[in-house]
């Protein structure tokens, strides 16, 4: 499967899908192989078909799901392995969606295997998947839309229906009829078995609580998860000479343009990745992010230094519209922005840990301490909370070497005995 599934990854990045839709198409392949305990290629079309009608039957997958799985089976056998156009059996408009159940009920697991019964109840299964949600009353739907109607970021959204995905899967039963104990359980089998960081274990906490206390209506009191203590974890500072080598080794006009624009306004790459040309203030020196994280637009600065490279650099994109741009005219994806610093980092030997948000934090870092106040870069970052700003003053090179060490301040010591018998003695 791992070649099969490169190829499938390679497939999909040459189309430009995001991250999260490959992640889950993989998933999908990993699964079929999983279940049948061989490669994917192995597969006959009809094996294709009964692994999709366990989906639906066995599983009890919600709709949305086996559709997905569908979408991603074709792909997988039509873009990857070239076979001809694979199809679910088409709808029979004598078959209702009812009829899953009944077939699950009414039919042996021999008799399921006999081509005429297996096409029913695929079909059964690809009319439910096809059903709107508001006709299913769709758990997963329901959680979207109370994600949609209290403002929740894109990202956010995917990653919190992933959770509840992720947990279905995990017991095979949906969400809802899951009691406290068998999503602390869950919560135990994230940390312990698939040793997940702090920060995802944080986010899928934060998914299952809305889920049980916003969308299921849950009382905390009654259905408490716990959330891990946050990590008190420093970033790795770039100095500025790191920074200037990065820059160096970005190579053309585009990479470094990107990158200087991260590092001289203190952006995220959802920020750069979405500028438009008209953000870019050259008069004032400054960029307007707009739609920040949080929804928020703010100004920042804009490299006065840069401005020539920046100008030109916005006369190759046109004078208008996104300044970063796929081939298909979309925004850039930042895992591209991520492999753009990565390789200038690597060009310029910077072995410091981190990726493109180091240009965040050394943004802020030199900063304070070139002087700036910590009120103007919160703003300036976007900061909702100024502890977050405030963390820097950790890392500040000059803050820390202006400081004396209480052992510096200790009297004249007398020079320390000559060990005798045995050096290693620490009393001696």
């Amino acid at each position: 499967m791992g070649d099969l599934r490169e190829r499938m990854r390679q497939a999909m990045v040459a189309l430009g899908w995001p991250q999260g839709k490959r992640d889950t198409y993989l998933g999908w392949g990993y699964d079929l192989a999983k279940h049948y305990k061989r490669s994917p290629e192995l597969l006959s079309d009809e094996e294709v078909q009964r692994y999709v009608w366990h989906l639906g039957v066995e599983r009890r997958l919600e709709p949305v799901s086996v559709q997905t799985a569908g979408a991603a089976l074709r792909f997988l056998y039509e873009n990857v392995l070239g076979r001809q156009r694979f199809e679910l059996p088409g709808h029979d408009a004598a078959l209702s969606p009812a009829a899953v159940v009944a077939a699950a009920n009414t039919t042996g697991a021999a008799a399921t295997t006999h081509p005429m019964v297996m096409q029913r109840v695929v079909t059964a299964v690809a009319m439910v998947a096809a059903l709107p949600a508001s006709a299913k009353g769709d758990l997963r739907e329901r959680m979207r839309q109370a994600m949609v109607l209290r403002g929740l970021a894109l990202r956010t959204r995917e990653a919190y229906l992933g959770w509840g995905r992720d947990l279905a899967r995990y017991y095979k039963r949906s969400p809802e009829r899951l009691d406290d104990a068998e999503v602390r359980r869950y919560m135990l089998y994230l940390i312990e078995e698939r040793k997940l960081a702090n920060a995802t274990v944080r986010q899928a906490v934060g998914a299952l609580r809305f889920l049980y206390e916003v969308v299921l209506r849950r009382q905390r009191g009654q259905f408490e998860i716990p959330q891990p203590k946050r990590e008190q974890q420093l970033p790795e500072i770039l100095s500025r000479s790191e920074v200037a080598s990065i820059m160096a080794a970005a190579g053309g006009l585009r990479a470094r343009a990107l990158l200087l624009l991260t590092y001289g306004g203190g952006l995220r790459v959802s920020d750069t990745v979405n500028l438009r040309v008209e953000d870019l203030d050259f008069e004032r020196g400054m960029v307007r992010v707009v739609g920040g994280k949080g929804k928020k637009d703010r100004y920042t600065l804009l490299p006065k230094r840069c401005a020539p490279m920046l100008r030109e650099y916005v006369q190759r994109v046109g004078g208008t519209g996104l300044l970063f741009v796929r081939q298909d005219g979309n925004a850039m994806e930042r895992d591209t922005a991520l492999r753009v610093y990565m390789r200038a980092k690597d060009r310029a030997g910077v072995k410091k840990a981190g990726g493109i948000h180091g240009l965040r934090h050394a943004f802020a870092t030199h900063l304070l301490e070139a002087g700036c106040d910590p009120v103007t870069i919160q703003r300036m970052m976007g900061h909702t909370n100024i502890q977050t700003t405030l963390r820097y003053l950790h890392v500040t090179q000059a803050r820390v070497q202006r400081q004396v060490s209480p052992a510096d301040l200790l009297p004249e010591l007398p020079e320390p005995e000559v060990a005798e018998h045995d050096p290693r003695n620490p009393q001696r």
